[in-house]
């Protein structure tokens, strides 16, 4: 049962993603609530996602650690 929910989720996280990336990738450009809605949901997907991979990784690392591969996967693309 767990790792059905697990599924679940990570599809759901995935299809607001693939949404977003389509229209980004496509050149497509609906108005402008639409892209709000899409790439906004694909922003709130990824962090799930993240989170989820902490969570998953404080069970071999160190909590510490996990948090600062996370703050680092957060912050790096900005720069």
């Amino acid at each position: 049962m767990p790792r059905r929910t697990l599924y679940r989720s990570l599809l759901a996280a995935a299809v607001f993603i693939v949404a977003a990336l389509s229209l980004r990738i496509l050149g497509l450009h609906p108005n402008r609530i639409l892209t709000l809605l899409a790439h906004g949901g694909a922003v709130v997907a990824a962090s799930f996602v993240l989170a989820w991979a902490v969570e998953a990784s404080q069970i071999d690392v160190s909590g510490g650690l996990a948090i600062a591969v996370l703050a680092l996967t957060a912050v790096l693309p900005r720069h």
